[in-house]
């Protein structure tokens, strides 16, 4: 007794619902929450016997009854009450995709009909092949029916129950085709539109929206039964894929609509751009999985990477949102719309939300909303781009209404500007043609100087003489200044790169001021780095002519103390350092150097010679270079002038780890080179120590040489001592390069036996082409100081014609470039075919000319002219020259 009292208690607790009551109220509504259901563990056999089972049915809460993805049976049990009789009713299932809908009516305990609906039960019969499944109910009696619904659908299952008066029936199915009429017309309209704004617009983002919408339709078709049915085959793997396809091609367009259309919007952001890309990912990877052969694992891909889609969608466009542009602003809530529509969609159909009665179509509503949005966006951007070109067309109208007016003014500036360029041209070859008409004679006065030194003069005289080689050297030094600075202006200086010895630049520098900082006493020291900063890619004579100007004013402006030249890199930056010790700048004069025709002076300086241009081109030319100039000074301290040359290519000389590890000792009584020699050495991994007897190097001044000389010193001496080993002594100024190669001779005693070789140049041959007497009395009197042989001739073809008869050949040529009769171009090129047709090697020719320029050294290599000097010629860079290219040579 107590089992059976619990069997009915639990049957009445698991069937709370109520029987309705069959009326004309309850004619076409849903009526999932008047029921109740139960999922089917094991199938009923026979399912006629449902109405006698004691099962677990649940009440349902929600208008469509939605289990979600679910490959398992559901019943749907409904008590109904009929007062009247007989009535006809249909039992009608709204959801097109149902493969399956058994239907079993009871009437006081006794099955009165069975019928099945479907999708696989498809039929020739008109009724059977609408997008509406029903089954018709006969009451003929009143009392208590019960109507049992089984249902199956491979993917997702709604069933949403519905029973109508079969009179009202085909009413019913009319309103049902006109609401997908409608909504599908609605689209193709919305897709229509766009295409026609498309012809008038052409932007590829409006036919990206159109397949976004035609892909949504074709999605809408097919979840609505109306493709399966009535347009494409019958095809189950159609059917049962066609609709995930469609909607993850509507996400690929979405995506790359939204990307080309908000790309404005988008600036520079990298979330924004990393973001949407992610998403057309997203849309790609929804497309593949829809393609997996497990449909039911094909659902839950397609509705995860869209909810991922919809999120990113979400953030990005929250995003925007932060910009507050109107048109921004509107985009950004349109895809939130969607965004927030299309979730709502998945949870709903998926089963994580329940369906009721109000919620049936409101996605696809809020979905139509978003597209009528988007729509409603493009024409705005269309309107937006439509209102700035009238604008532009206006400006336009009134820039040419200005230009018009305006015309004769710029016809008049175009006039002036021929006139200027045109004066500027004949300002520049008149200054070129003074500059060469000016150095002929200056070449002859600096000359002879320069072989007046060289001779037997007394105190007196040596003052006299070298006053005049300091003005000529001003003069000369004004005179390029004022050349170079017109060629800044006129942008005719080119900049050309090559390898170029940065030890050797340097140097030559130096060498050029050592004299005058001897004469002022001051100490000058190089110092290259460790590992040694050598050979780089740059303008040789352009960097040379800045750290030249920066040496003669750094001298020019100390009366003592020292100055340094330090070479520095950081990553592809290379900076020469010059720093002196003199009177230093203002602060507030420092933006006033680099000034034309400028000089900075306090009260406590002594105003110098000079024509304020210096600077101002070595800024010019450095940023010609690609760098600048940086200075950093204070009174009466000194200052520091910087060329920093930017992205520049350099090597650097491999350390050599002999020195590694041993000890020095220095002996040097000033300060200045006492410093920098132990600073260099402590950095070459040198050990220092306090006695000469057990140093492995000793670096000493020359003041006092004793008698006997220790194999390990190293003597710094003012200019080389005959009775020293030329590997034991070091020539000022100090550089750190020489420094570290003699220190490494010692260490390792190379050249033990070396001899100083005296120069020799006897045995060579110099023919000089020079239209110049007093030029070639200048180079007359220098080859004779080099004990040379030569010969001098007045013209070109004079030369040309004597190489072709001569017995003896000459060693070198020195060509000046523009003589009367054959310039030194036109010989050079003689004498090269003369040497091809006697089969001989041709002779090296070196040009010489008054020119400065970039320009005339490529035209001297262009005829095939080894090296160029410019005049006023120097005995040193005559030296230089001929230690290069005759043969037989010795160094000293």
């Amino acid at each position: 007794m107590i089992v059976r009292f619990l069997l009915i208690l639990l049957t009445i607790l698991s069937c709370p619902s109520v029987a309705i009551e069959l009326d004309d109220d309850i004619s076409g509504k849903l009526l999932g929450t008047h029921g109740s259901i139960w999922q089917e563990s094991k199938p009923i056999v026979p399912i006629s016997s449902i109405n006698d089972r004691q099962l677990n049915w649940q009440p349902s809460n929600t208008a469509v009854i939605n289990p979600g993805v679910s490959n398992a049976h559901y019943w749907y049990r409904l008590e109904i009450d009929v007062s009247e009789s007989p009535q006809q009713w249909r039992i009608v299932i709204d959801y097109p995709q149902m493969d399956k809908v058994e239907v079993l009516l009871f009437h006081d305990d006794k099955l009165i009909s069975q019928s099945a609906i479907g999708d696989k039960l498809k039929t020739d019969d008109d009724t059977d092949m609408s997008i509406i499944f029903s089954s018709k109910l006969n009451f003929e009696n009143p009392g208590k029916y019960v109507l049992y619904a089984r249902a199956h659908q491979k993917g997702v299952l709604l069933l949403s129950p519905r029973l109508i008066k079969d009179q009202s029936f085909d009413f019913f199915v009319q309103s049902y085709n006109l609401k997908l009429g409608l909504y599908t017309g609605f689209l193709t309209a919305i897709l229509f539109y766009n295409l026609v704004v498309y012809i008038f617009i052409l932007k590829n983002y409006i036919l990206l929206f159109c397949g976004f919408v035609a892909s949504y339709i074709g999605f809408y078709i097919s979840m609505s039964g109306i493709g399966y049915r009535y347009i494409w085959i019958a095809n189950e793997y159609i059917e049962e894929r066609s609709a995930i396809v469609l909607g993850a091609l509507a996400l690929i367009f979405l995506s790359l609509f939204i990307r080309h259309f908000g790309k404005p919007y988008f600036g520079k952001n990298k979330i924004l751009i990393k973001s949407i890309n992610l998403n057309t990912l997203i849309a790609i990877a929804a497309l593949i999985s829809c393609f997996i052969p497990n449909f039911f694992i094909a659902l839950y891909c397609i509705m995860i990477l869209s909810t991922v889609f919809c999120l990113i969608i979400f953030i990005f466009s929250s995003l925007i949102l932060a910009k507050r542009r109107r048109n921004e602003v509107i985009f950004a809530l349109v895809n939130i719309a969607f965004a927030v529509s299309l979730i709502t969609h998945n949870l709903m159909w998926y089963g994580y939300i329940d369906i009721y009665s109000f919620m049936q179509n409101s996605t696809y509503f809020a979905l139509i909303i978003s597209c009528i949005l988007y729509t409603g966006v493009i024409i705005l951007r269309f309107m937006e781009e439509r209102k700035k070109q009238e604008s532009d067309r206006k400006n336009m109208i009134i820039a040419r209404k200005d230009s018009q007016l305006s015309l004769k003014k710029l016809q008049e500036v175009e006039k002036k500007q021929i006139y200027f360029e045109q004066e500027s041209r004949e300002k520049s070859a008149f200054l070129a043609m003074m500059s060469h008409e000016i150095r002929t004679p200056l070449n002859g006065v600096l000359g002879m100087v320069d072989l007046l030194q060289h001779t037997k003069l007394d105190n007196q005289q040596t003052l006299y003489i070298n006053t005049i080689s300091n003005s000529g050297e001003s003069l000369l030094s004004i005179l390029n200044d004022i050349l170079d600075l017109s060629k800044l202006e006129a942008g005719k200086i080119l900049i050309e790169k090559r390898p170029t010895s940065l030890v050797k630049l340097i140097k030559d520098s130096v060498a050029l001021y050592s004299r005058q900082a001897q004469e002022k006493n001051l100490t000058m020291t190089m110092n290259f780095g460790y590992p040694t900063i050598d050979m780089l890619m740059t303008d040789r004579m352009r960097v040379q002519q800045i750290l030249n100007n920066l040496l003669s004013n750094a001298i020019k402006f100390t009366d003592h103390g020292h100055i340094s030249i330090d070479v520095s890199t950081k990553e592809k930056d290379l900076s020469i350092t010059v720093n002196d010790t003199g009177i230093g700048i203002d602060n507030k004069n420092i933006n006033t150097l680099f000034e034309r025709f400028t000089q900075v002076h306090n009260n406590q300086e002594r105003i110098v010679s000079g024509s304020g241009l210096g600077l101002a081109i070595c800024q010019r030319l450095s940023e010609l270079l690609g760098g600048e100039i940086e200075v950093v000074s204070e009174i009466g301290q000194g200052s520091s002038f910087t060329l920093h040359l930017h992205q520049t290519e350099y090597q650097l000389d491999p350390a050599d780890d002999i020195v590694a590890g041993c000890s020095f000792f220095v002996d040097v009584q000033n300060e200045v080179e006492a410093m920098f020699v132990s600073d260099m050495l402590i950095r070459a991994w040198l050990m220092p120590t306090i006695s000469i007897n057990t140093a492995t190097v000793a670096l000493v001044d020359a003041s006092e040489i004793p008698d006997y000389v220790e194999k390990n010193q190293l003597f710094i001496v003012d200019s080389y001592v005959q009775r020293l080993p030329l590997k034991q002594q070091i020539q000022r100024p100090l550089n750190s390069k020489e420094l570290m190669t003699k220190i490494q001779d010692l260490i390792l005693n190379i050249n033990k036996d070396a001899q100083p070789k005296p120069v020799n140049y006897q045995s060579n041959l110099i023919w000089v082409g020079e239209d110049n007497l007093v030029n070639q009395k200048v180079i007359a009197g220098m080859l004779r100081h080099f004990k040379i042989e030569f010969e001098i001739f007045d013209h070109g073809l004079q030369l040309v014609q004597a190489f072709e008869s001569s017995i003896k050949l000459p060693d070198l040529i020195l060509m000046d470039c523009e003589m009367p009769v054959m310039n030194g171009y036109e010989a050079t090129k003689s004498i090269h075919q003369l040497c091809s047709k006697m089969a001989i090697a041709n002779v090296p020719i070196i040009a010489l000319t008054a020119h400065l320029g970039e320009e005339y050294s490529r035209e001297a290599a262009k005829v095939g002219m080894k090296e160029l000097i410019t005049k006023p010629l120097r005995k040193q860079s005559l030296e230089e020259v001929l230690s290069r290219w005759l043969p037989d040579k010795y160094f000293q």
